[in-house]
């Protein structure tokens, strides 16, 4: 029966996928299989009856044992390489003759498998390494304690560490988040690691450069061993995409506070263009009275005091129509220190009570040439600024210098300073740029400086920031001195109205201001005008019709009921050519400007004084049209 057994045996390892030889006590070969002939070679089978040793190579035959043990040892193919392989040694006791099995592994199999998952180990962190971001294993166990398993060499990018430093302490990361993503980071984590699902979380940190960065993670978890929960994880780099993001916001901020703009502005010019007709009214009245009232008494200085208020006031609103650019600039020879004296309550008003706003002018300030209204809007800025920078109350100091400016040229520094918290060299590089902003994007647009800028630049003046953390910033704003020569003022009064021309006919005034239409009526007779009015539109063209050839001027508002000023004029112009006038508060329609023009009819703007309107309409009546605006 064991005879029977030991040939079934050797009939089963004959075909075995293993090498496999038997021995008996004395070391002699009795069997091998065709796995041994498949990896010695086929002169294997020559070794029955012949040592086990043989199959060694020579140099190590004297040293090994009589029966084969455990461990391993260096065959020898038939060319004599060595074949380096392991031995199983099983002991035959249940046969007769006391035979040994012995199992053969052939060890470089082991050895190519070893160096094929090497290799593909090292491929896949090459990969890992490449990967815009660092791959990441993240483990938290029950106690609350946690670690980084593994890192992909990402993290230098990502941390500017050392994946095995990160290994080794997962605290060097926890340190860089920002204080105010610690708490969501954690609860984010233990949410995911409670419920198993995806983990997704964006937090800021500060690697030990300084640098400030967003990350992003994306992760899946599964439990470990220990009950620990382990996150396969993905980490990139979005700084960028946040950047560009806060960018596009502070774009939306601007885009709405555009549209309030616009909405503001049609409201403010509406509100101006009311309001140039009641100046139009209070000067014009003014005037007329002023010139009946004996000079020296107090009903004339009073009324001097009247028309000089309506004045001012008309410069009121065209700064405000400026401002919401409803106005075209003007560009005048100005007085620095007397137009910030001009607005220097309004920036009181602006800065608050909290903030103390002191003035330190020069004594005399050559003269610039600009639209002062564009220098309202420079200092306004800036004033605004250095406000925002103030969170606790401070000082805001607004001072003017005479200096030169880069080239030598003469001009006036105007300089805006703040105890505010200053600002770093990061910041003071992208002052300037549209929409960036230190405010949030409730707060501001960053549009500010960037509007100073190009004001003073377009000037050819030039602007400078000094500020410094922690102790406040000074802009200064330079201005070439204005280089033509002021006309000298007029010594004597008002020269009275040019008589009238003989062959001038009738003047036809359409206004639907009735106070309006009433003071050009009484201007124009006093000044020896046959005069016709009309409230609207309508009937102002059935007078022209009307007047037909005694019809020689034509005033008319551009913004009337039903029927627009432009509209009539042409009208008219179908029956007859007359010499025309517009008067307006403003024009709030692209269309209706684009009508006048293609009218070539002057414009005269409100509030206008009587004399002006008088010279206007003779300069028309004589030189049969003119095609520039009168403001």
């Amino acid at each position: 029966m064991q005879r029977f057994d030991h040939e079934s045996l050797t009939l089963a390892l004959q075909r075995h996928p293993t090498a496999h030889f038997e021995v008996d006590p004395q070391g002699k070969v009795w069997f091998t299989n065709d796995a041994l002939a498949q990896l010695v070679g086929r002169w294997c089978h020559d070794l029955r009856g012949r040592d086990w040793r043989d199959l060694l190579r020579p140099s190590a035959r004297s040293s090994a044992p009589r029966i084969p043990v455990e461990g391993a040892a260096r065959f020898r193919d038939a060319a004599g390489e060595p074949i380096p392989v392991d031995l199983r040694v099983f002991d035959l006791d249940w046969t007769e003759e006391g035979w040994t099995l012995v199992a053969i592994r052939d060890a470089r199999v082991e050895a190519e498998l070893r160096a094929s998952l090497a290799r593909r180990t090292e491929s896949l962190r090459e990969v890992a390494g490449a990967l815009p971001g660092a791959l990441f294993q993240y483990e938290l166990h029950p106690d609350g304690s946690d670690r980084v398993t593994y890192v992909s060499t990402g993290c230098r990018d990502l941390w500017e560490v050392e994946a095995e430093d990160v290994e080794e302490d997962a605290g060097i990361l926890w340190e860089m988040i920002d204080p105010d993503d610690v708490d969501p980071m954690r609860a984010s984590i233990e949410e995911s690691g409670r419920t198993l699902a995806d983990w997704f979380h964006e937090w800021r940190i500060t690697t030990p450069s300084g640098a400030h960065k967003w990350l992003q993670a994306t992760g899946v978890p599964h439990r470990a061993e220990g009950g620990a929960i382990l996150w396969n994880t993905f980490i990139v780099d979005v700084t960028d995409r946040r950047r560009e993001e806060a960018r596009q916001r502070r774009i939306e901020a601007e885009l709405r506070e555009a549209r309030q703009l616009e909405a503001l502005g049609r409201i403010a010019a509406g509100v101006a263009h009311d309001f140039n007709n009641v100046l139009t009214v209070i000067g014009g009245f003014a005037q007329s009275a002023i010139e009946e009232a004996a000079e020296g008494t107090s009903l004339h200085d009073d009324l001097s005091e009247l028309a000089a208020a309506a004045r001012r006031s008309a410069g009121l609103t065209r700064q405000l129509l400026s401002f919401v650019r409803h106005e075209p600039s003007k560009v005048v020879r100005f007085d620095v220190n007397e137009r910030l004296g001009e607005v220097e309550r309004l920036l009181g008003r602006l800065v608050g009570a909290a903030v103390s706003l002191e003035f330190e002018f020069a004594d005399s300030c050559p003269a610039v040439r600009m639209d002062p209204v564009h220098l309202d809007q420079v200092v306004t800025n800036l004033v605004l600024n250095a406000r925002d920078a103030l969170e606790k109350g401070g000082r805001i100091t607004l001072g003017t210098a005479v200096t030169l400016g880069n080239d030598g040229t003469p001009g006036v520094l105007i300089t805006v300073s703040d105890t505010g918290h200053g600002m770093d060299e990061e910041t003071l590089g992208q002052a300037f740029q549209p929409f960036f902003s230190t405010k949030d994007s409730e707060a501001g647009t960053g549009l500010g400086l960037a509007t100073v800028q190009r004001i003073v630049t377009e000037c050819h003046g030039h602007v400078r920031i000094d500020s410094t953390p922690g102790e406040g910033t000074t802009v200064k704003v330079w201005l070439p001195e204005a280089s033509d020569t002021p006309a000298p003022e007029a010594a004597s009064p008002e020269p009275a109205p040019a008589p009238v021309p003989s062959s001038v006919g009738t003047i036809l005034v359409i206004e639907d201001e009735r106070p309006i239409r009433t003071l050009l009526r009484r201007a124009l007779q006093r000044a020896g005008y046959d005069v016709r009015t009309a409230a609207d539109g309508e009937e102002g063209l059935a007078a022209a019709r009307e007047l037909g050839d005694r019809l020689s001027l034509v005033i008319s508002d551009v913004v009337l009921p039903e029927r627009s000023g432009p509209d009539v004029v042409a009208a008219i112009f179908e029956l007859r050519r007359v010499p025309a006038l517009f008067i307006t508060g403003y024009i709030g329609d692209e269309h209706l400007g684009a009508r006048i023009m293609e009218l070539d009819v002057p414009i005269l703007r409100k509030p206008f004084s009587m004399s002006t309107l008088l010279e206007v309409a003779l300069r028309q009546l004589t030189s049969g049209k003119e095609s520039t605006t009168t403001s």
